[in-house]
């Protein structure tokens, strides 16, 4: 534990530099508050806290550089705490690179499995899962389709049966395959998971579009969810 403070102190005395003379570059600064977050788990319990707040700060910045923001992502993401998952959500908006938002996703997903299962040192609260939810959805509107397909996975897997209908629409109307494929596998698995409380409702949802383009998709997007459930929609 010695030998990670000692890092963890070197990294914040070097980020503490950051803007001056002398001080870290944009890449040496997202290297930092990687590696920060990487050496935060084994720290004690007021230094880990200095650590989140470093790194959530850099998130909730307006205008922070690529760097800066990727290596904050990727130490929030290793870092794995509640407000650590919470601040991540400033990071999938439509402004941020696909590199940046498709590690934030993945960071937020894992705490919330985290959560989930048991396994998080500390329970994540309500709010915390529902804000994290929330931003899940928000990356469902990216400009990238990777990233789009990645959060459409991930409200299948963490997010309420609500979302069945806004996800059975993206898995008809959006412009890229990846995204409609992983939309569709993601209603099947909401469905697998006893979210959606009322199929019937959901496959009248799904066959609502007139035209020969949405009616063809909506076949193949009925299809394609009954393959993975193994059975008919109700």
């Amino acid at each position: 534990m010695a030998n990670e403070e000692a890092m963890a102190r070197r990294f914040m005395e070097r980020l503490s530099r950051y803007g001056t003379r002398g001080g870290p570059t944009e890449n040496e600064a997202g290297d930092a508050l990687h590696n920060l977050g990487s050496v935060a788990q084994s720290l004690k319990p007021d230094l880990r806290k200095g650590v989140e707040l470093i790194i959530t700060k850099v998130l909730e910045e307006q205008n922070v550089s690529q760097q800066r923001l990727e290596g904050a992502v990727k130490g929030a993401a290793v870092l794995g705490t509640e407000n650590a998952g919470i601040a991540l959500r400033h990071a999938v908006h439509r402004r941020v690179p696909a590199s940046a938002a498709e590690a934030a996703l993945k960071g937020m997903a894992a705490i919330l499995e985290h959560g989930k299962s048991g396994s998080s040192p500390v329970p994540i609260s309500g709010k915390g899962k529902e804000v994290m939810g929330d931003a899940l959805v928000e990356a469902l509107s990216h400009p990238s389709s990777s990233v789009r397909a990645l959060a459409a996975e991930y409200v299948g897997r963490h997010g309420d049966g609500k979302r069945a209908e806004f996800l059975g629409g993206l898995a008809i109307g959006d412009a890229e395959p990846n995204v409609r494929h992983s939309a569709a596998d993601a209603v099947a698995e909401m469905i697998k998971a006893g979210k959606v409380r009322d199929e019937k409702a959901l496959r009248f949802f799904l066959l609502l579009g007139k035209g020969p383009v949405a009616q063809r998709r909506q076949q193949e997007v009925l299809a394609r969810i009954e393959k993975r459930l193994g059975r008919k929609l109700a």
